[in-house]
């Protein structure tokens, strides 16, 4: 096979056909970690044009799934964290599904509660087992909350 575009056929096909494929990718249960093996990550490291159309299909986005231990490193946390803000907003307005699990002594990593604040009227789904202070931070959310269907909040 040769190297140019239309000598590979999965490059040829429609974008509206690719996103339904990349769609298939997903946990059926639909929620996704950020993992590069897994996911609109891994669509998005086969090459240039996977890439663009993985990036610019907000629905490939809109689910994330994040674990905060306190065995985790700081570093490691803060990186999380700012691939939090980029994982969401690449999924632009679409309903969102959000899944934390923490058990950490103290509170969520900065700026989580705040951005999960700011999207609330994208929230669809909203799983969340956080500390106290952090649950209480959200209740403060006054809405609208136009595509809310799921709220499962277990404070810690």
């Amino acid at each position: 096979m040769g190297t140019q575009p239309s000598s590979v056929p999965a490059l040829t096909l429609p974008n509206e056909l690719t996103t339904r494929i990349f769609l298939h990718c997903l946990p059926p249960h639909g929620r996704v970690r950020p993992n590069p093996k897994t996911g609109p990550l891994l669509v998005a490291q086969i090459c240039r044009h996977w890439r663009a159309v993985a990036l610019s299909f907000p629905a490939l986005w809109a689910s994330i799934v994040l674990e905060f231990h306190s065995s985790i490193a700081e570093p490691v946390i803060n990186r999380r964290t700012a691939l939090v803000g980029l994982w969401l907003s690449r999924a632009s307005r679409s309903p969102l599904s959000i899944t934390i699990n923490a058990s950490l002594p103290g509170r969520l990593p900065a700026g989580i509660c705040s951005l999960i604040k700011s999207l609330s009227a994208q929230w669809g789904r909203l799983e969340l087992t956080i500390p106290a202070p952090d649950f209480l931070e959200l209740c403060e959310v006054a809405g609208p909350f136009p595509h809310l269907q799921v709220v499962a909040i277990n404070p810690t």
